[in-house]
């Protein structure tokens, strides 16, 4: 104890570490790095007592940037710095010496008398539960009296980025300032995951597959905001060590691949050029093998050489795609051309300062990334919202094209007709057109509802407003404008053509036209959520689904209301399921009738009308079960053409 006591005492007096005044006031803070000296162990043989000894100490040095940072090196480095409390009562600080991955590292306070206490002794496969202070910052908390000193050496190996945060808090201010980053932090990956979904969504509705590629890309640019915050280590991950370890570089390449792939889709490089397309494919199968291997070869020198390799590649090739759509005049192009501008400064901001000495602090660094990703983001999704906006215009034209073509028909064909032909088939026309429109009319009813709740709450969402108004569209265009009134069958937009898609859009779009009419009336709606797929007309099941959960809200004076698919070895049942009064079997027969309602009913008669209509027309089948008191069951079934996922 005399010999260590002896060592502390000439490297207290002998290095040429500052010395922090320490405050126990609330609101205190210091950065100790301006005030450290640092020794270089390129052979880690070192320990405490040798760099106690004055031999040792002398050969310390101020950190010269003010910041620990050493760049890429694999020596072990010791850090010294004297610690002294200036007020006048005991205190307590917290020291964060913050180090997202490391090999081993050490934290000791050698006090005055020579004794030393250990602070923090942790390995880098250690668990998140071995910290002394479960945070996701490193911390350490010291205790001094009124003008007691001690030195507080850390010593730490990592085969990364060196750079070691250093600074002393009060514990109130480090709560405080570490609960703001955390909101702070939560609250633009939440933007990102939204906007990510609502664009995917979109995508998806657009281009099938290629939407969850963005959706993939969304999901990794937050798994790596998350994990490079160390939020997954402290809550999702805690025991998953090598996985912490290995996922912060591998997130960062699932990125770059993901974004890679979604921009050579959305631009249609497969068919502008097989070059381009060539060159995306192969950046994406370098990274995805470089994410394989990580696990081994995370740590070697090649492997990060490769790793820069395929980024520089990827990127060069995103370059290529994103000037060849500029070229081509492609809607959006200029949009990714920001982002990727966007997302490259960020990243060379933020590797200029990992691999140099001291540039600028991890979190200026982490700042930077985190704005690339979420400006990135933006861009992204304004690029997606204007290829939507082509195909939009795309389908407007043909449906005009179509209207014309329709109308000539018609034209030659009433020239030919006799008068008497005329007026029998008038007289019919006429009745068809009286269904048509009040079938129309009847669902367009609900998604005006919707509008109308939603703008006088005032919180409607825009993915909400829109997806009302995309559907009142949808009943007009594929229901009364491809021919005129009193032309084609009864129910015109039950002729749509059939096509492979997602119950689940049927269902979220359903859900989101009557949440708010639900809330209104206090019933508890439930969708819950399917990967079922089938061919058939979405605009069909559409309205076959809303006027099923339309007369539930309204008429079955029900508490609770649950949308779901059922699935079956022949196909796929859509079911709405309400807890209302229920009816009779002789009621619900009567009711199944167009114009048909219950006594107490003040509607038009027409949703389970219309319901069996489209069944009728798509060769779907359309069933009610109902027990008084016991609520009532509708079932739409789609045969055995179903394709399930």
């Amino acid at each position: 104890m005399g010999l260590l006591w002896a060592m502390a005492s000439a490297g207290f007096a002998q290095t040429s570490c500052g010395t922090a005044q320490l405050l126990p006031e609330r609101s205190f803070s210091l950065d100790l790095g301006p005030l450290a000296c640092v020794l270089e162990d390129s052979d880690r043989a070192y320990d405490l007592d040798e760099v106690l000894t004055p031999e040792l100490s002398n050969m310390f040095e101020d950190v010269p940037t003010g910041l620990v940072d050493f760049g890429f090196n694999t020596s072990r480095f010791w850090v010294r710095t004297t610690l002294e409390n200036a007020g006048e009562t005991t205190g307590t600080w917290w020291i964060t010496h913050d180090m997202p991955i490391f090999d081993s590292m050490r934290v000791r306070l050698v006090m005055a008398d020579g004794s030393v206490q250990n602070l923090l002794t942790l390995a880098g496969d250690a668990p998140f539960g071995a910290r002394t202070i479960p945070h996701r910052h490193l911390v350490s908390s010291i205790t001094l009296n009124p003008g007691e000193q001690a030195e507080l050496v850390i010593d730490y190996v990592t085969d990364l980025g060196t750079q070691m945060p250093l600074f002393a808090e009060s514990v109130d201010q480090f709560v405080e300032r570490t609960q703001t980053e955390m909101t702070n932090h939560l609250m633009l990956i939440a933007v990102l995951l939204g906007m990510g979904l609502i664009s995917t969504l979109y995508f998806y509705s657009l281009e099938g597959p290629a939407g969850l590629i963005y959706g993939a890309y969304v999901l990794s640019a937050a798994g790596f905001l998350i994990n490079a915050e160390s939020y997954g280590f402290q809550f999702l991950y805690p025991n998953a060590v090598e996985f912490y370890r290995n996922a912060y570089p591998v997130l960062g390449l699932c990125t770059l691949a993901f974004g890679t792939w979604f921009i050579s889709r959305l631009t249609r490089t497969r068919e502008a050029s097989k070059l381009l397309n060539w060159s995306a494919a192969a950046s994406v199968s370098m990274i995805l093998f470089l994410i394989v291997s990580a696990p081994l070869f995370l740590s070697f020198a090649w492997y990060k050489i490769g790793s820069l390799a395929a980024s520089v590649f990827a990127n060069v090739a995103q370059v290529a795609i994103i000037v060849s759509a500029l070229k081509r005049r492609q809607s959006g192009a200029w949009l990714l051309l920001i982002a990727f501008v966007v997302t490259g400064i960020a990243i060379a901001f933020t590797m200029s300062g990992y691999v140099t000495k001291g540039l600028f602090p991890q979190e200026l660094a982490g700042s930077g990334v985190r704005l690339g990703f979420f400006l990135e983001g933006l861009a992204y999704s304004g690029a997606i919202a204007l290829r939507i906006r082509d195909a939009r215009r795309a389908r407007d034209r043909s449906l005009r094209d179509q209207l014309r073509l329709t109308q000539e028909s018609l034209r030659l064909s009433k020239a030919v007709q006799k008068a008497d032909a005329e007026r029998q088939e008038a007289e019919r026309e006429a009745y068809r057109s009286r269904i048509a429109l009040s079938s129309a009319a009847h669902d367009i009813r609900q998604p005006l509802t919707s509008l109308q709740m939603l703008v006088a709450e005032g919180k409607g969402a825009n993915a909400d407003i829109t997806g009302s108004l995309n559907y009142i569209e949808d009943i007009v265009a594929k229901g009364l404008s491809p021919a005129p009134l009193g032309a084609g069958s009864p129910d015109p937009v039950s002729h749509g053509a059939k096509e492979l898609f997602s119950l689940d859009l049927v269902l979220q779009n359903v859900a989101a036209m009557f949440a708010s009419e639900a809330q209104q009336r206090g019933i508890d709606l439930r969708m819950v959520s399917s990967t079922s797929h089938v061919v058939a007309d979405p605009l069909s099941l559409m309205r076959m689904t809303s006027n099923l959960v339309s007369n539930a809200l309204k008429h079955a004076q029900a508490t609770r209301i649950v949308v779901g698919c059922r699935h079956r070895h022949d196909g796929v049942t859509i079911e709405v399921h309400d807890n209302g009064q229920g009816m009779a079997p002789d009621a619900l027969a009567d009711l199944s009738k167009r114009g048909a309602k219950g006594a107490e009913s003040n509607g038009h008669g027409l949703g389970l009308a219309i319901a069996q209509d489209l069944a009728d027309q798509q060769h779907i089948t359309f069933d009610l079960a109902s027990a008084p008191g016991r609520g009532t069951v509708a079932r739409i079934f789609i045969a055995h053409k179903a394709e399930t996922t």
